[in-house]
Parts: structure tokens; C-alpha cells; sequence
């Protein structure tokens, strides 16, 4: 009979075993706390043996009382896993911390054991306690810093100034806490460096909590612009940019200060809130390289630190002469020619277009133009590459094509006003060339007969459009709808 309980025992204790090792390696398997299991089958191993060995009764009592003390644990082990970890994984709540979870099971395990001693053995606990007493008071004074990093950490659990996940700056340290243990707590820094700081050093400095009171926090930025500039225009500019980084919250909104009048430039500061600290770095970094092609594209300048010798009529013939010669190298003129719409004017009004027309560099990621703006120019991309994003069934936008060197977009809102149908952003550094409303009027100005002919060529593409989407439109456009629309918006009698 022994060898039949002693093999199963040991068949199990084997399985058991397996079970843990497989559940540390594996994400898929749950792993049970069940070395206390093992380790209460192992004893009555050890039991057994000892009864077949034919040990004194009073070894025997004590390994009796020692398997139930272990039992008792175990049984404590589980129902704290099943009743307070697992459900919290189950609801992807974060884990306890490892000092709260230790200081409750070894509460209830020295509870366990003392009442288990109570009953199952005729063990003084009066001794016991005293000598434990005396123990402490010897251990005490052997490991004063870790008893007082002990201590330390149990005041952080009762205070939780901060907890996992949190960002703490303590010291020349800074990262994200990843655990907080009985002795230290771990931060793993930017730099997916794990640090290590006794829970002593923490209630004894003051550290700074990124994360609290809440996620939300405020960036910092400054950026030193031309005594030229309006103040209001560069406002506007950089609000525009920060309004289109997604990771910037609109609530409280940007705000931007002229902060002061240096020797070169206007340092302006620009303030926003966003709830991701671990990305702050690369957050900056985007706004910063969209702000210096916005700025660009407003001719907005960042000075460098050199004096200003007035000579500022001949820089501005300079840049004058460069527009144009850029005009002619673009080639702008023979883009022209590849719009359908434009293709069919006579080439002194296709000149008279690339003469007026602008020129504009946007960094990858920016908008170019959003759904829903109220639009007045036509855009040619002279170089680079941008999605076409919509909004389908109330969700986020999803690309739905992608338009390339030489393309177009954004004819309807220059000849007729019409809201712009799709978000356009570039998907790498792009250059477009923009034809506007205000230009474009001087072209209808100076050849008042063109417009018939725009809303015929308007009223074709559109159809065309319509076809190709495979669309059947009731209200098919017209010529003579068209016309009426580009006399409205161009304000022509």
C-alpha cells in the first residue's frame, strides 16, 4: 500500500513541478502558485519514509505538524490568488505590488502557523514569542538599513505617493516605476535602464510624480523668432500646428507667451498639455520640425545669433529674384499643363496661373488640408507623396488613397468654395504648389470670359470623377450648374 501512495504521490509532485516550469516560460498558461502545493506533497514524501524508516514518534510529530502548517499555507496561497490576482488580470487591472502582496500572505501565514501549533502540538508559544523577541532585538541591530528600508517601504504602500506606472524624477534619476519591493523600488529610465533605489532614500528626499494628480501635464517649448514677425501671426501659426499633433490635448488649450525681447530675436514659450510622459521627448521633437516647415511656409524666420546691418532692400530683391528663378526651375508652368482642368486654357493664362501661384513645404505627418475646412485653393504636388484620409461609419480615418508627384487635389473649393471633402497629409516631406482664390481672381479679372469655360471643364471632371467611383448621381452636375457656382463664389455679375 505505501508503495502505491508513495509513487503517486511522487507522479504528481513530478507533474506539478512540470506545470510551474512551463507556466514561467509560456504567456498562454496561468501560472498557479503551487510551489507550496509541491512542497506539502514532498513532506508527506518525507512522512512515509520516515514511518517506514521507523523513526522516533516525536520526529514523526513534527514532520506531521510541518506538513499541515504547510497545507494551511497553501491553501491561504490559492485562495488569495484566486479571490484578489486573478481577477484583477482578468479585468487587466494592474497587480498588486510585491511588498503589499508579500505583507499580507506573511501576516496570514504567521497567523496560520500559530494556530496551527496551537492545535496540532503541545508547543509553549510563550517560549516561543520570547525568543522570538530576543531574536529580533539581536537581528535588529545586525541590519538597521534594511530593516529601515523595510519600514520605508511599508510607509510608501500606506502613503502611495506613487505606483506602478507612475513617473518619478528622484535625484538625477528619472523613469517609470516598474516595482516596488520590500527593500528598493525600480525605475526603468528612457534609456531601458532598470534602477534600483533603496525605499529608505525615497521617504527621505523629495522626488517629483510626473503622473499625478492625474496623466495630464504640461510641455515647454521655446523658440526664438524675427523682430519682423507679427506676434499675433506667429501665435496663430503655432497653435495651428499643435491643434494638429494628435498627441496634444485640446482641453486646456495651447497657449503661447511672448516671453521676452532678446539681442536677435522674441523668445516665445509655448505651453501644451499631453498624458504621455514616456513620449514627451519624441512629442517635442514632432512639433519642432513641424513648427520650423510652418514657419517657413508663412516666411516666418528663425535668426541666428548675428547682427542685423540694415541692408534689407537688397535681401528682399534677393529673395525676389530666387522666387523666381525657383518658379522656373519647378517648371511649375509644365505642371500646369497635367491638370485636367487647367490643361485646356490657353498657355498666356496657364503663365499668368504660374506667375501667381506659391509655393509651399510641408514635413511628413502634417495636414495639408482637413475635412470639413471651408477651402479656396488648388494644390499640385510638385514633389514627395500624400495620403487621403476619410472617416468611415464615425471612426477614425482611414487612407483611402494616395496621390503622388504631378497629382492634384482641391479644385472644387477654388472655382466654387465647396467644403474639402477628404483630410490630405503628407506622408513624407512634400512640396505643392498653391493656387489661391485671391490670385486666381486676378486671372478671372483680366480674362472674364474664362469662367464658362472653367464650369464646363468643372462639370466634365466631375462626372468623370463619378463614373470611375462607379457612382450613380441623380442631380448629375451640369455646365450651367457649375457656371452659376463660380460666378457666385468669384462674386462676377
Amino acid at each position: 500500500m505505501f508503495d502505491i501512495i508513495f509513487w503517486q504521490i511522487l507522479i504528481v509532485v513530478i507533474f506539478l513541478s512540470g506545470y510551474a516550469v512551463i507556466s514561467k516560460r509560456s504567456k498562454k498558461i496561468p501560472a498557479i502558485p503551487i510551489g507550496l502545493i509541491i512542497l506539502y506533497l514532498v513532506t508527506r514524501i518525507i512522512a512515509s519514509i520516515a514511518r517506514d524508516l521507523k523513526w522516533s514518534p516525536e520526529w514523526a510529530s513534527w514532520i506531521h505538524v510541518a506538513s499541515v502548517v504547510i497545507l494551511s499555507w497553501a491553501v491561504a496561497r490559492l485562495t488569495f490568488y484566486f479571490l484578489i490576482e486573478l481577477p484583477l488580470r482578468l479585468r487587466k487591472k494592474k497587480n498588486l505590488p510585491n511588498i503589499t502582496r508579500d505583507l499580507i500572505l506573511l501576516t496570514g501565514y504567521a497567523i496560520l502557523f500559530v494556530i496551527v501549533l496551537r492545535l496540532k502540538s503541545n508547543i509553549n508559544l510563550t517560549g516561543i514569542l520570547t525568543t522570538s523577541a530576543v531574536l529580533t532585538v539581536v537581528v535588529g541591530f545586525a541590519a538597521q538599513t534594511t530593516l529601515s528600508s523595510l519600514i520605508s517601504g511599508l510607509i510608501l504602500q500606506i502613503e502611495r505617493p506613487f505606483g506602478l506606472g507612475d513617473w518619478i524624477e528622484l535625484g538625477e534619476y528619472r523613469g517609470q516605476v516598474v516595482g516596488i519591493t520590500w527593500k528598493s523600488t525600480r525605475l526603468l529610465t528612457r534609456q531601458n535602464v532598470l534602477v534600483y533605489i533603496p525605499n529608505a532614500e525615497i521617504t527621505n528626499k523629495n522626488f517629483l510624480n510626473y503622473s499625478k494628480p492625474d496623466r495630464r501635464m504640461v510641455a515647454r517649448l521655446y523658440i526664438g523668432i524675427e523682430y519682423g514677425a507679427l506676434p499675433n501671426t506667429v501665435r496663430k501659426v503655432i497653435t495651428q500646428v499643435l491643434y494638429q499633433h494628435p498627441q496634444v490635448l485640446k482641453t486646456p488649450p495651447p497657449e503661447i507667451y511672448l516671453f521676452e525681447f532678446g539681442d536677435f530675436a522674441i523668445t516665445y514659450e509655448i505651453r501644451f498639455y499631453h498624458n504621455n510622459f514616456a513620449k514627451e521627448p519624441k512629442i517635442k521633437s514632432d512639433i519642432n520640425t513641424q513648427i520650423w516647415y510652418a514657419l517657413r511656409r508663412n516666411n516666418i524666420k528663425i535668426p541666428f545669433p548675428i547682427r542685423d546691418v540694415h541692408y534689407k532692400h537688397l535681401e528682399r530683391r534677393f529673395l525676389a529674384k530666387e522666387l523666381e528663378s525657383q518658379k522656373t526651375s519647378f517648371n511649375i508652368q509644365g505642371l500646369l499643363d497635367r491638370v485636367p482642368l487647367l490643361s485646356a486654357l490657353s498657355t498666356e493664362i496657364r503663365t499668368q496661373i504660374a506667375e501667381l501661384s506659391e509655393i509651399a513645404e510641408y514635413g511628413a505627418g502634417e495636414f495639408i488640408v482637413r475635412r470639413g475646412d471651408l477651402g479656396d485653393s488648388l494644390y499640385i504636388i510638385r514633389t514627395g507623396s500624400c495620403g487621403v484620409y476619410i472617416k468611415k461609419n464615425g471612426t477614425h480615418e482611414n487612407k483611402i488613397a494616395t496621390i503622388d508627384s504631378g497629382e492634384f487635389f482641391g479644385e472644387m473649393s477654388l472655382l466654387t468654395g465647396e467644403p474639402i471633402t477628404a483630410t490630405v497629409r503628407a506622408m513624407i516631406d512634400t512640396s505643392v504648389i498653391i493656387i489661391d482664390k485671391a490670385n486666381f481672381s486676378k486671372i478671372i479679372d483680366d480674362n472674364p470670359s474664362i469662367y464658362i469655360q472653367l464650369g464646363e471643364i468643372l462639370a466634365k471632371r466631375q462626372k468623370e470623377l463619378a463614373e470611375e467611383a462607379g457612382r450613380i448621381i441623380a442631380d448629375r452636375p451640369s455646365s450651367v450648374n457649375m457656371i452659376i457656382k463660380i460666378k457666385s463664389f468669384f462674386g462676377i455679375d
